[in-house]
């Protein structure tokens, strides 16, 4: 085995915090309650910057679960872009605000938004990603990201909304040109800090998810399998989503018998968040939870990177 790990069993998180007396780590006053508000690309719309210009035809969706209930006391929403450059410095801006009514569709001005960021235009490598904010009535902003949690509501990605999951921002990246063949070969794992070596391959043509987004076809897939994640012949299928290089990753079984004759899988508990390909450095990275779901439980979410080094 690469690693040796414990499983963390449900049962015993329910006994450690069985007793009414235990404090909170926290003040329950200080809790203040949000609203998970969908955040969606307009189907049809661009799914990627441009590098070196401000044009292109950018739309977003704002919508308000039916799972969300009562959101009375929420004052308005923001929209809000978290902006990475290729040197990963992040800076935030307001791009739209006073945002009362759902659901709404916002077309981004990318001229304006760049001049808020103090940049000409996107250029390679460079990502924009928009989330919504929460005003309360009583004027406190519940963020969609901070760089201390970064984004919020991520626990709400199981939320079924038609046919597709709850997404609680939309990713646009200036990506350098995609080649398929850059995305095989050996490649290193980074598995929450610790690296150790995989292979990715081609899957066959016709080898597709059961489900597929919202305006995506089948032409629009590229899919790979990562051999020897998490352990010795543990497999794991990716699609890479050629619109906006999002990833798609249904819930696995990674490892057949892997603990005491119980099998392992990824995304069991969480689905897939954060999943992205990065064209510049042949690199899929995502968060997912990583479970053994018959003794009850995992070892919560785990982040991934796997950059293909092709040597």
């Amino acid at each position: 085995m690469k690693h040796i790990k414990t499983i963390f069993i449900i049962s015993l998180f329910a006994i450690a915090f069985s007793s009414c007396d235990r404090d909170l780590p926290y003040p329950l006053d200080d809790v203040k309650r949000g609203v998970a508000i969908d955040v969606t690309r307009v189907e049809g719309t661009d799914g990627v910057l441009n590098a070196g210009t401000t044009e292109g035809n950018y739309k977003i969706k704002l919508q308000i679960p039916s799972q969300q209930g009562d959101y009375s006391y929420m004052k308005n929403a923001e929209l809000m872009c978290v902006y990475t450059n290729a040197a990963k410095e992040i800076k935030t801006v307001i791009v739209e605000d006073q945002i009362t009514t759902f659901p709404v569709e916002i077309t981004l001005n990318m001229e304006k938004i760049c001049q808020q960021l103090g940049i000409a235009s996107p250029e390679l490598g460079d990502n924009m990603s928009f989330t919504a904010n929460v005003v309360l009535n009583n004027g406190f902003i519940v963020p969609g990201w901070t760089s201390e949690m970064g984004y919020n509501n991520k626990l709400f990605t199981g939320w079924q909304i038609g046919s597709r999951t709850y997404s609680y921002r939309v990713s646009y990246t200036a990506f350098c040109p995609f080649i398929e063949e850059n995305f095989i070969g050996p490649a290193i794992c980074n598995e929450d800090g610790t690296e150790y070596p995989v292979n990715v391959t081609a899957l066959a043509d016709g080898d597709l998810p059961e489900s597929l987004p919202e305006g995506i076809s089948e032409s629009d897939l590229f899919g790979v399998l990562i051999t020897d994640i998490w352990d010795t012949g543990g497999t794991l299928k990716v699609w890479i989503n050629k619109v906006d290089y999002s990833l798609i990753i249904p819930a696995q079984m990674v490892c057949a018998g892997w603990y005491q004759g119980l099998d392992f899988w990824l995304g069991y508990y969480t689905p897939a968040t954060n999943a992205q390909a990065s064209t510049c450095d042949n690199a899929l990275s995502f968060t997912l939870s990583a479970d053994v779901p018959d003794a009850g439980g995992g070892f919560g979410d785990v982040s991934y990177l796997i950059t293909v080094t092709g040597e």
